[in-house]
């Protein structure tokens, strides 16, 4: 699994659910930071 892959592929799930103009509410609500950690998490739970 290739951490900048799933940046990659988080970014273009963001910019597909949401429009650009939305991006800075979504990570206002977003309850935690996105960290490697984090995206390892999601990346072994999701998809």
């Amino acid at each position: 699994m290739n951490l900048l892959q799933s940046w990659a592929d988080l970014a273009i799930q963001l910019l597909r659910d949401y429009p650009l103009t939305n991006l800075p509410v979504y990570l206002t609500y977003t309850p935690e930071p996105f960290t490697p950690q984090n995206l390892m998490n999601m990346g072994s739970s999701g998809s």
